[in-house]
């Protein structure tokens, strides 16, 4: 089963502000997101991501209705939608994706959880939709810790007026 990373990202590499604010993010990048969702057929992310996605409204989360989602989290009663799954690892939430028949499964998580999903050497592939912004200040791509993800740019393009999109696969 292959791990698809995919992140909106300032060219800088930031995520997010420091206080998780993606307010210098395209609102074309969900629709990205979603159109990718449906094509992998499971997302995966973390508990923060979660709440932050369905702080935005219902409608954000049954935008994934029809895939296979994964929360990955420590809490095993954390409180989901109808549909959702809990993992407490990044392995056990790929094994709950190939449980249910997906051959790919796109990762959407913070710093730390595409840290751990890459450590545990579970990215098989990235893709970044790169804005057009520098902030000075964030949440980056990945947690500042040791270790290597070896790429190979597969395809770059531009995807909207101010994105653009480059694809990347792990090299083993």
């Amino acid at each position: 089963m292959d791990v698809i990373l995919h992140m909106a990202l300032s060219l800088n590499g930031m995520v997010a502000r420091d206080n998780d604010d993606t307010d210098f993010l395209a609102p074309d990048n969900w629709t990205i997101f979603v159109e990718l969702a449906h094509e992998t057929g499971a997302v995966i992310w973390g508990r923060r991501t979660h709440e932050l996605v369905r702080g935005y409204g219902a409608q954000y989360i049954r935008d994934l209705d029809g895939t296979t989602r994964v929360v990955v989290s420590g809490n095993p009663a954390l409180d989901l939608e109808p549909g959702w799954q809990v993992a407490g690892s990044p392995e056990a939430a790929v094994a709950l994706v190939a449980a249910a028949s997906r051959e790919r499964s796109l990762l959407v998580g913070g710093a730390a959880l595409n840290t751990a999903f890459a450590r545990a050497g579970l990215i098989d592939g990235v893709i970044v939709n790169v804005e057009s912004v520098i902030i000075g200040r964030g949440i980056p791509l990945f947690a500042p810790e040791t270790f290597d993800l070896p790429l190979r740019l597969r395809e770059v393009r531009r995807v909207r007026e101010e994105i653009a999109q480059l694809r990347y696969d792990v090299r083993r």
